[in-house]
Parts: structure tokens; C-alpha cells; sequence
């Protein structure tokens, strides 16, 4: 198993076609293509890998003199691409863990892999852009009580690292939170996501990496409540109380939601296929 450093020595040799076209001269990672699938005799399977710009996960069965064709494809520029426009992507993680310690409920876990559909929400100066799921996460995440409420930011800051890939992504962060001087953190990223996306809907609600809380001087005794801020399914912005004191007790309450995290594509990352539209997004994996 591993890659293939050189491609004339070895076991297996490598074969090529350009948009199906039979090739004679290799081509190297500045040619302006994009290798899409590996074809092997012999039952042997491998992968191309655009980054290392090789042959990665062969297994050769126990075969020896074997030819493999790579097919390679001209590489879309994804720069071209608009403000609205899908991309087909896929994180890497397929297992990620969330700690009772940091929800206050109990151990969960989620699949980042799982959301391979995304909405350019924003194309910055240095090339990179940001974009954000289309669709929420199929599992919820639940949070309990105070020690949901403190973390609630750092959490979904955190669960949107899990929707990195090494190579690909510049960075992520969670919808609802970015670093302003002033104004309501969340604001700015509930206008990108209407304007790119007109409208807030997905396929369930989901949190908003934004919280609030409010006190009311009653006759028994201040009253002070803790909410967190969600969209809700209609996709319109809201809150749901996760805790609460009043008349001399906390009352403890769970809130669970879906998640739709923004991630950050690298600069230069180019497309192996696709228009931006829903039906044919612009794939950069």
C-alpha cells in the first residue's frame, strides 16, 4: 500500500488519457488537469491523488507488471465561480466525538463526511472561498443546562473544525460566529447566507453560533434567562431557553438541534468537474 513515487519504475507501470484521449508525455501537476479515476488490470485498485500528484492506496493483489490507466481532465477554475453557486465537497472525517464535558448532556457523535453539498457564500481577496452546507447534519446535538450555555460557542467552533480537509480547506467556522469589532457577531453571517442562498431554510433547523440571556425584576425575586440562538425550521432566527432562575432555583433544560457548518476552500483549489448549479456543482473532490 502507498504511492508511487516514479512512474516508469516498478511493479506497475502508468498508463493516461486526457478527456478519454490516449496520452504520451506524463503530464505534471502545472498542466492544468486534474487526474478523476485509476483503472488497473489484474483486479489491482489504486487512487490518484491531485495533491501528491500520484498514485496512492494501491493494492496490487499479489501482481506483479501491471498497467494502470489514470484519467485525467481539464481542470475547471473554480474562481469563476459566483456567489450561490454549489460545490461538491466532501470532509475527510467520518467519525467525530463530542464529550460530555463540553455539552453537559452525554457522549455523541457525528459524521462530517456526510455533508457533501455546499453554497458559496462569500469569495475573499486572497483567493479563498467560504461556503456553507446546504443541509444540516442528520444527527442532533444536544446541550444541557449551564455548562451547554458556557461552551456553546467554543462547541460549535470546535465541531466545525471536523469539517476540515487537509489540502483542501483553508479553515472553517461556525455559521453565526466571526470576529467583528461591532455589531451582533451572528449578523453578518445571516445576511452572506440570504443573499447567497436566499433564505435561511435547510433541511431541519439548526444553532447559530450566537447566544443570549435576559433578567426580569418580578415581585418574588430577579428572574434571569439563558438562551441559545437557532434557526428554526421555517428558517426564520430564534431562541431556545437552555436554563433558567427563578424564585430561587435554576431550572435545568436540554436543547437539541442540527448543525450547518461554513468551511473555507483553499486558495488556487481547482474543480474537477461542474457549472456551480445544483444539479452539476463544481467538485474539488
Amino acid at each position: 500500500m502507498g504511492r508511487i513515487p516514479d512512474f516508469d519504475q516498478g511493479d506497475i507501470q502508468l498508463a493516461f488519457t486526457i478527456d478519454g484521449v490516449k496520452g504520451t508525455v506524463f503530464p505534471n501537476r502545472n498542466s492544468g488537469y486534474v487526474g478523476k479515476n485509476v483503472t488497473c488490470e489484474k483486479g489491482v485498485t489504486a487512487v490518484w491523488n491531485n495533491d501528491l500528484w500520484g498514485v496512492v492506496n494501491v493494492n496490487s493483489n499479489g501482481n506483479t507488471k501491471v498497467t494502470c490507466n489514470v484519467e485525467f481532465q481539464i481542470a475547471s477554475n473554480i474562481n469563476e465561480a459566483k456567489i450561490g453557486d454549489y460545490v461538491s465537497y466532501t470532509p475527510s472525517q467520518t467519525n467525530f466525538e463530542i464529550s460530555k464535558s463540553d455539552t453537559g448532556y452525554e457522549d455523541q457523535i457525528i459524521n462530517p463526511s456526510e455533508l457533501n453539498l455546499w453554497r458559496i457564500i462569500k469569495k475573499n481577496d486572497d483567493g479563498t472561498i467560504e461556503m456553507i452546507s446546504e443541509n444540516t447534519s442528520s444527527n442532533a446535538v444536544t446541550l444541557y443546562s449551564q455548562t451547554g450555555y458556557d461552551g456553546y460557542v467554543r462547541i460549535l467552533k470546535r465541531l466545525a473544525t471536523s469539517y476540515e480537509t487537509s489540502g483542501i480547506t483553508a479553515g472553517s467556522r461556525y455559521m453565526g460566529y466571526e470576529e467583528e469589532e461591532n455589531g451582533k457577531l451572528y449578523e453578518n453571517d445571516i445576511k452572506l447566507v440570504q443573499e447567497a442562498c436566499n433564505s435561511l431554510k435547510s433541511s431541519s433547523g439548526y444553532y447559530i453560533g450566537s447566544r443570549e440571556y435576559s433578567v426580569t425584576d418580578n415581585p418574588g425575586g430577579m428572574e434571569y434567562y439563558y438562551y441559545v440562538r437557532i434557526v428554526d425550521s421555517d428558517g426564520d432566527v430564534t431562541t431556545a431557553p437552555i436554563y433558567n432562575y427563578a424564585y430561587g432555583q435554576f431550572s435545568d433544560l436540554t436543547v437539541s438541534n442540527f448543525l450547518r457548518p461554513i468551511v473555507i476552500l483553499k486558495s488556487g483549489i481547482t474543480s474537477i468537474s461542474g457549472n456551480g448549479s445544483k444539479d452539476n456543482p463544481w467538485k474539488v473532490n
